[in-house]
């Protein structure tokens, strides 16, 4: 049997199912949460490799029954949207307020961004933003064609071996934390950032942070989007000063569940940015053990029983 939707579920998905109605040519995907709904419309159904295509989100507030017009600006944007490829190395991070008219819409909840995609295959499309400082975080499945005339290659099966150390155009890149990561416990991590065999020390803000991490696991799911860590500050609503010019970034982040997860770090130096990949694994935490603290609660009940028996059984001294 199927399960039913929450009240508020459903609601949702009949308020997107309204406000997908205009787009009769295009292909939808809808994501629903407890307040907030969002859409994924590609111009082409489905989008071709190659051939550049827009995709709008269509944004609703399921309580209040209404386009979501206005989100806070994070980072630098209204919205952040990551889109990594089942090959678990193809990334990119953009934002409809990249592009023009990208936000002409946003009163209306639609938030548009261009994005050709190079290959065919299945895609991970991931959006996060900001409603009145809720953070809120969906994505989407999306499978690219190649094009009826053509001959691009399909994404390769993903590389999922560990790799804590990443090398591209001079840069060595290291990640230094602990060697076992326990799912569902903070793992403090660093980066480490060297350039020809020298420490970086010169690295730019990136949209407020000095990095941008987005971690996925192996099977396109559990996506997540984390920043450089600063003590005691969560979503960036406002311009934070910088805190770290290099060589070591420090990060936070607790994986959901055991598995392989990609990390997509980016960070910026002399005007550009630079996306590194790591892949860890993650094991499963070990369980409470919750037979051995039933067995150790029933013996303490046991002795305190006892020990009330013995006491009310002994004589009392008589008054003086």
């Amino acid at each position: 049997m199927r399960p039913s939707l929450p009240a508020t579920s459903l609601a949702g998905a009949l308020l997107l199912c309204a406000l997908l109605v205009p787009c009769a040519l295009a292909h939808s995907v809808v994501s629903v949460t407890r307040q907030y709904a969002s859409g994924m419309v590609e111009q082409y159904d489905p989008p071709l490799a190659g051939i550049a295509t827009n995709i709008t989100f269509v944004l609703a507030d399921v309580q209040a029954g209404r386009p979501l017009g206005r989100l806070d600006i994070v980072h630098g944007r209204a919205m952040h949207v990551f889109i990594v490829g089942s090959d678990l190395a193809t990334f990119a991070h953009t934002h409809p307020d990249d592009y023009p008219g990208g936000l002409s819409a946003s009163a209306q909840g639609e938030y548009t961004i261009a994005h050709t995609f190079a290959q065919p295959g299945t895609y991970l499309v991931a959006i996060d933003y900001t409603v009145a400082g809720t953070n809120v975080l969906q994505s989407f499945p999306l499978y690219v064609l190649a094009p009826p005339l053509g001959d691009a290659a399909p994404l390769p099966p993903p590389d999922d071996r560990e790799t804590r150390e990443w090398e591209s155009d001079g840069y060595d890149v290291s990640l230094e934390g602990p060697g076992r990561i326990v799912a569902g416990q903070e793992a403090a991590l660093t980066y480490h950032i060297e350039h020809d065999g020298e420490d970086v020390t010169d690295l730019q803000q990136l949209l407020g942070s000095e990095m941008h991490l987005f971690v996925v696991m192996e099977n396109l799911t559990s996506p997540g989007h984390t920043h450089a860590y600063v003590p005691g500050h969560g979503l960036h609503l406002g311009a934070m000063p910088q805190r770290y010019i290099g060589p070591n970034i420090p990060v936070r982040y607790t994986f959901p569940e055991a598995g392989t997860y990609a990390l997509f770090g980016q960070f910026q130096r002399n005007g550009t940015i630079v996306t590194s990949r790591m892949v860890l694994r993650v094991e499963q935490g070990r369980a409470f053990p919750w037979r051995a603290a039933i067995a150790g609660a029933a013996i303490l009940v046991a002795l305190c029983a006892a020990v009330a028996l013995v006491r009310t059984g002994r004589p009392r001294s008589p008054p003086a």
